[in-house]
């Protein structure tokens, strides 16, 4: 094997002033990696070890490869579609695909597949000359199912039929690999990585590029590695990728700042809405204290007045009503006593209703 050749940022003395090392998984980056003539090799071994794991038939050789270089070099065969990598093979097309954005993947996949599907008929062609189509995401970014351990998932077209499910001809696969649940479960290069070539591959795209030794390593076991490496030191040394990851990189953070400022202010919003809702709670709630208070206070003293009255109204009736009846006769004495202590009751401010339950 010939020696690998690799650009200084892959180094091991990478220092903090050099340039950023671009992400292999960056769109611009990806493309140049796996979109082009010379990525043959590469790109089928990585589709093969994705296909080998979910029990689907390899491809066959290569014939065309085909990629939407946007941002840095126009674009070579542009679809409106916006395909990253699309690969044609005997009876087989493949989108490969980087994305960084969970949100309509199945969506996503499905537009890419019937887009594919829609042009891959010329004049004259049937039906029975339709090829597999394939759509792989390289996922980088949270999990799309982080309740499930496993890093790849296919789904494929199913007949069911008495309740019984039977899987189609194979025309069309979408497959997802979600690259951070690798990221965290692998973070050294180990022996269980270099025996697995998904793994290693997987591992490389996502930790692995960093560092020049483990590369050396990778493609000890894997060779279509050294191609891989000699493709990103093409990549890196194209100033225009390097000022376009640059421009993702500190959008990023941007976006990344712009989302911690915002979760600041929701959180001192929150803060301000609870205090101000304590302290209204507070003042309400004495008020309303007060009033309760104030109510129960003149319901009791109402009470009391009256039974009060009403004892002393008694006694002070039998005195009167002895000396009245004297005079005036019994019956008199007390009806006399009776309006006095109503006028009492009055005075005193009870309320008529009571006075008249008396």
């Amino acid at each position: 094997m010939a020696a690998i050749e690799f650009p200084d940022q892959m180094h091991n003395d990478h220092q903090p002033s050099d340039p950023i090392r671009v992400d292999p998984l960056f769109n611009e980056a990806f493309i140049r990696i796996f979109g082009s003539e010379q990525s043959k090799g590469i790109a089928r071994s990585l589709i093969n070890a994705i296909l080998d794991a979910v029990g689907i038939d390899p491809i066959d050789e290569i014939s065309t490869i085909d990629a939407e270089h946007t941002a840095v070099d126009g674009s070579i065969r542009c679809k409106s579609a916006r395909f990253d990598v699309q690969i044609t093979a005997k009876g087989s097309i493949v989108d490969l695909e980087a994305q960084r954005h969970p949100e309509d993947i199945e969506r996503r996949s499905v537009f890419y597949a019937s887009r594919i599907i829609s042009n891959a008929l010329q004049v004259g062609d049937s039906y029975k000359d339709l090829p597999r189509v394939i759509v792989i995401t390289l996922l980088d970014t949270r999990p799309y199912f982080p309740d499930n351990e496993s890093f790849i998932a296919v789904q494929q077209p199913q007949w069911i039929e008495g309740g019984q499910s039977y899987a189609g001809k194979g025309s069309v696969a979408f497959i997802l690999v979600e690259l951070e649940k690798i990221r965290k479960r692998y973070t050294t290069l180990t022996k269980e990585v270099l025996a697995n070539e998904l793994l290693s591959w997987l591992y490389l795209l996502t930790t692995g590029f960093k560092s020049g030794p483990e590369v050396k390593e990778l493609a000890n076991t894997l060779p279509s590695i050294e191609e891989f490496a000699q493709l990103y030191g093409f990549a890196m040394d194209d100033p225009k990728l390097n000022r376009a990851y640059e421009d993702y990189h500190s959008s990023i953070l941007e976006y990344n700042s712009l989302q911690d400022f915002l979760a600041r202010v929701e959180r001192e919003a929150q803060e301000k809405g609870m205090r101000e809702g304590l302290e209204k709670g507070l003042a309400r709630g004495l008020e309303e204290g007060r009033a309760q208070g104030h109510e129960q206070g003149l319901e009791q003293g109402l009470e009391q007045g009256r039974a009060q009255g009403h004892k002393q109204g008694i006694e002070k009736g039998l005195e009167q009503g002895i000396e009245q009846g004297i005079e005036q006769g019994i019956e008199q004495g007390i009806e006399q006593e009776r309006n006095a202590i109503f006028k009492r009751l009055r005075e005193l401010g009870v309320d008529e209703s009571i006075i008249s339950s008396l």
